[in-house]
């Protein structure tokens, strides 16, 4: 895996010479507003949530629906925001103006399936596989943003989330009384053709699984250049584990398998535990300026609480960049200002 600064193939360029601005000039679904008040009630509307990055300094504002940080750290003056285009907006304030180019907004949108695995009504690979039946409504919380949305599956247990911030953690919750212990994380990446696999609901044992990334990668490269991937699956349930394995698997067409342990068999891992696989693959070229790749990992455990084997597939999806080209450019001037990158990622410079 590589990273890079904002080398991106077919970028979009918005950049301002000396400086941008100064200190002074799935099934049916249904969104409550804004939490925690109703959607009229939150001081800054929908449009603008999510983090903006100040041109003329690169930091980075995150605003919700009541307030605005800074670098994660520090707060924002107060300000007032006008949206002069898609991807700009002009926050006013008592002495001043910045212009504010949008990094992480709400234009992600991923699919899940919820899967109930405690229905005693139909077979474990009925059940796995999607089945027929009614599932309960499940939320779908941003915290950072103190906001949800409630949506009910299809009947084949498929969710559409819609409008939501890259990289943002979620909690997906049953909205239901019988399950008000259950509760999955998951974070969508940018783009719209994410499957982020199966949302298991029950009370005994319950695993997810992620793909681990090291904090430098920024973007993954489709350039058939082998790296290491770690998988983590962690027991998101409220017992220990039975007798489980897991196993992953993805399409030959997709990656080539050059090392690491594939699959493994465990026992008696605690609740909020974890267990790693490691694997190195080169993900083969794409014809596309973006694509995400599955990897498959099948679930196999032994449940105490039904005395059944049951089994399933999750899905990790990983978003892919045809190979970075340079770019080039020169001024006689100091040039600041960002450069936006496929599906909506923005990088700052200051050269």
């Amino acid at each position: 895996m590589k990273k890079t600064a904002w080398l991106v193939l077919a970028v979009i360029f918005t950049l301002v010479i000396g400086g941008c601005s100064n200190g002074t000039t799935g099934g049916n679904q249904k969104e409550p507003g804004n939490e925690p008040g109703s959607q009229g009630t939150a001081k800054y509307a929908q449009e603008f949530r999510g983090e903006w990055i100040r041109m003329d300094t690169g930091d980075r504002w995150y605003i919700s629906g009541n307030s605005i940080t800074v670098n994660n750290t520090g707060t924002a003056p107060d300000v007032t925001l006008e949206k002069t285009s898609e991807n700009v907006v002009v926050a006013t304030g008592a002495n001043a103006k910045y212009t504010l180019f949008a990094a992480r907004i709400a234009n992600a949108s991923f699919t899940a399936q919820v899967v109930l695995l405690d229905d005693a009504s139909r077979s474990v690979l009925d059940r796995a596989a999607g089945g027929s039946g009614q599932r309960p409504s499940v939320k779908v919380v941003n915290n950072k943003q103190q906001s949800s949305m409630v949506i009910q599956p299809d009947t084949n247990g498929r969710i559409i989330v819609p409008n939501q911030i890259p990289r943002d953690p979620l909690v997906i919750k049953p909205e239901s009384s019988e399950w008000g212990n259950v509760k999955i994380e998951l974070i969508p990446d940018f783009g719209s053709d994410q499957n982020m696999g199966v949302i298991p609901i029950t009370q005994g044992d319950n695993f997810k699984v992620s793909l681990v990334s090291d904090s430098s990668v920024l973007d993954y490269y489709a350039d058939g250049i082998p790296s290491d991937y770690t998988f983590e699956l962690e027991n998101i349930g409220e017992t220990y584990c039975g007798e489980t394995g897991w196993e992953l698997l993805w399409n030959d067409n997709e990656f080539s398998y050059i090392s690491g342990n594939k699959e493994e068999d465990f026992t008696n891992i605690a609740p909020g535990e974890k267990k790693r696989l490691t694997v190195k693959l080169a993900p083969k070229l794409i014809d596309t300026e973006t694509k995400n790749k599955e990897v498959i990992v099948k679930i196999r455990n032994y449940d105490s609480k039904s005395k059944q084997v049951r089994r399933w597939e999750d899905a990790v999806s990983i978003n892919y960049y045809k190979a970075p080209v340079p770019l080039q450019f020169s001024s006689q001037k100091q040039v600041q200002g960002v450069i936006k990158a496929k599906k909506g990622k923005s990088y700052y410079g200051n050269l």
